[in-house]
């Protein structure tokens, strides 16, 4: 009852006053509260007093971004939005407001970079990396190819290029990392040196250097024998010898394995019997067969008594001396003789100084007696006969100190050491045929 008395005796002057104090209300506003019987409502407007009705004043809201600060109850604005204040967008948010959280748009997105050997995968707006640099995969350097990235490509370090080393006489210049080759061999450069010159009688030499790494070969000089084309005397060395110019017949491609014959005609000719090789061949040599090698047991004739095989034929083989005695002896106008007990040297002081050439079996150019590897059986003796695989026929003509000297009839004219021959006269059982003239008797 007291508090309605104090409302009753405060004026109305009074509560304007008091409302102006205690709120933003006017006198004016007050007393429309009053006038419309809306005292009630007035008075809880009176900030921090206290009346029957409750407890009065503005309810303040404050200010927010896009609203002043307010009265919740009466609306009043006392102070203008405060406006966003903006955060820009990044890569992972949207524009937004940094007091009130609204977002404005969209999160930009990171703008991501490649990723490289060197560099990163990364955003070149905020700098996030999302994958890290591997670093170069590099293959390495070698003489011709540089140190690359096998991933970008990148060259690293150039290629070393090649380590050569120095050709040399015999061997070329190579890479000592690759091995490849540069500069090819420069081989040698030779000149004489020295030179032994040869004699008559015994061969010479050549000694040949090369200039750059003092390698040396010898050559041999074939001694060419005495000079005896002016006569029998060697004007080089003064020797004589004693030789008949006997012609000389050639086997050639018409008697293959005639050389029995061939030698026969030339000492027949030079005796002034008018025959052929072939017509010698046919006519008067007793042939046979070879052997059958495909027999169990292969059988053929003696080369002492017929010529196995054919002189014309590539694969004739030979006959001994008393099978061209017996041929040269079917003419009329020769007489031929078996001689296998005298050398050489003794064939020619006795036949060939007097002008008579000799048919002598050694072998071929002089060398050791070769065996072949086939062989037959003796019809006559059953025993087994092993071929000779150097078997050769020619015409002793002369001799002198060093040499005899022969009519080959594979290749002419030639000489040989007078040891040698004799060592291969005597491999062949020293068989030799002296074949003279018949002289005709008148009757």
């Amino acid at each position: 009852m007291l508090k309605i008395v104090r409302f009753v005796i405060l004026t109305s002057a009074a509560l304007m006053t008091l409302c102006a104090l205690s709120c933003s209300h006017t006198a004016e506003t007050a007393a429309l509260y009053i006038d419309n019987n809306k005292f009630g409502e007035y008075m809880r407007c009176a900030a921090s007093r206290s009346f029957s009705d409750g407890e009065y004043g503005h309810d303040i809201l404050p200010a927010t971004c896009t609203e002043g600060e307010r009265c919740s109850k009466c609306g009043e604005i006392f102070t203008p939005p405060l406006g966003h204040e903006i955060v820009e967008a990044d890569c992972t948010s949207p524009q937004h407001c940094d007091r009130c959280g609204e977002t404005f748009g969209e999160a930009l997105g990171h703008e991501i970079t490649p990723l490289t050997c060197t560099e990163d995968s990364r955003c070149t707006r905020c700098g996030m990396i999302f994958e890290i640099a591997p670093g170069h995969d590099l293959t390495e350097a070698d003489c011709e190819n540089p140190s690359c990235c096998k991933r970008c490509g990148d060259i690293i370090a150039p290629a070393l290029g090649h380590d050569y080393t120095e050709a040399d006489c015999t061997h070329a210049s190579y890479c000592r990392r690759c091995r490849a080759v540069g500069e090819s061999a420069l081989g040698h450069d030779f000149a004489m040196t020295e030179v032994d010159d040869a004699s008559c009688t015994s061969d010479g030499t050549e000694v040949y250097t090369c200039s750059r790494c003092d390698y040396s070969f010898t050559l041999p000089i074939m001694s060419e024998g005495h000079d005896y084309s002016g006569g029998d005397i060697c004007p080089v060395c003064g020797m004589t010898r004693t030789f008949i110019a006997a012609d000389v017949l050639y086997q050639g491609e018409e008697y293959p394995n005639g050389c029995e014959s061939v030698t026969a005609v030339m000492a027949l000719r030079h005796i002034g019997v008018n025959i052929s090789a072939g017509s010698f061949i046919e006519k008067f040599l007793d042939k046979a067969s070879k052997p059958d090698y495909d027999a169990k047991k292969p059988t053929a004739q003696s080369p002492y008594d017929y010529y196995i095989g054919d002189p014309t034929s590539d694969d004739g083989y030979y006959c001994f001396a008393p099978v061209v005695v017996k041929a040269v002896n079917k003419l009329s106008s020769a007489h031929a003789e078996f001689i296998n007990t005298m050398t050489l040297e003794q064939l020619c002081k006795k036949y060939v100084k007097n002008g008579t050439p000799v048919v002598i079996w050694a072998t071929k150019s002089m060398n050791t007696l070769k065996m072949s590897q086939a062989s037959w059986y003796l019809k006559k003796s059953g025993k087994k006969y092993q071929l000779i695989a150097n078997l050769h026929c020619m015409l002793l003509t002369g001799w002198d100190d060093d040499y005899f000297y022969f009519n080959d009839p594979l290749t002419g004219t030639v000489f040989y050491d007078r040891t040698a021959s004799e060592s291969a006269f005597k491999s062949l059982n020293s068989q030799a045929v002296v074949i003279t003239a018949v002289k005709k008797t008148l009757d």
